[in-house]
């Protein structure tokens, strides 16, 4: 069942051009992830579309783009990296989730892959609402479009 407490919502586009370099935020027309950051009280879900603009996947690019969007959107309103839940659509258009295997904080962490379900956007929502978030239909749109 979801959370009906509000949820903090970011959204914001990101590009990151060469493996391995940092992500920076995204001014034109490249990119590599749109993204979308919920959180409440002492967690947090990241939503992510692959747009490959630049080059870079997000499945190339992800354990930069975890390390940004923790350090400068989550982390500094006291959430932790294990209360955090990662789901992106790849450049393909499945849905897959990002877990963490392990990080010290510093450096990158180390990622691995999941299926969500059978990779469709409502086995995305279900994995959503599975972990306490409901993310409106125009939230959906705007996190989706032009991808």
């Amino acid at each position: 069942m979801a959370d009906p407490r509000p949820m903090l919502l970011q959204q914001f586009v990101l590009v990151v051009n060469r493996l391995y370099e940092s992500p920076r935020y995204a001014t034109g027309l490249e990119e590599t992830a749109r993204c979308l950051v919920a959180m409440r009280d002492d967690r947090a879900c990241v939503v992510m579309a692959d747009t490959s603009r630049s080059g870079i996947s997000i499945t190339n690019a992800a354990a930069q783009l975890v390390a940004f969007i923790q350090r400068l959107h989550i982390g500094c309103k006291g959430i932790g990296w294990d209360s955090v839940c990662w789901v992106y659509r790849d450049s393909e258009g499945s849905w897959d989730e990002i877990r963490i295997a392990a990080w010290d904080g510093e450096s990158d962490p180390v990622v691995d892959f999941h299926p969500v379900g059978n990779r469709t956007k409502a086995d995305a929502i279900r994995f959503l609402v599975d972990h306490g978030f409901v993310i409106n239909a125009a939230e959906w749109e705007r996190l989706c479009r032009h991808v």
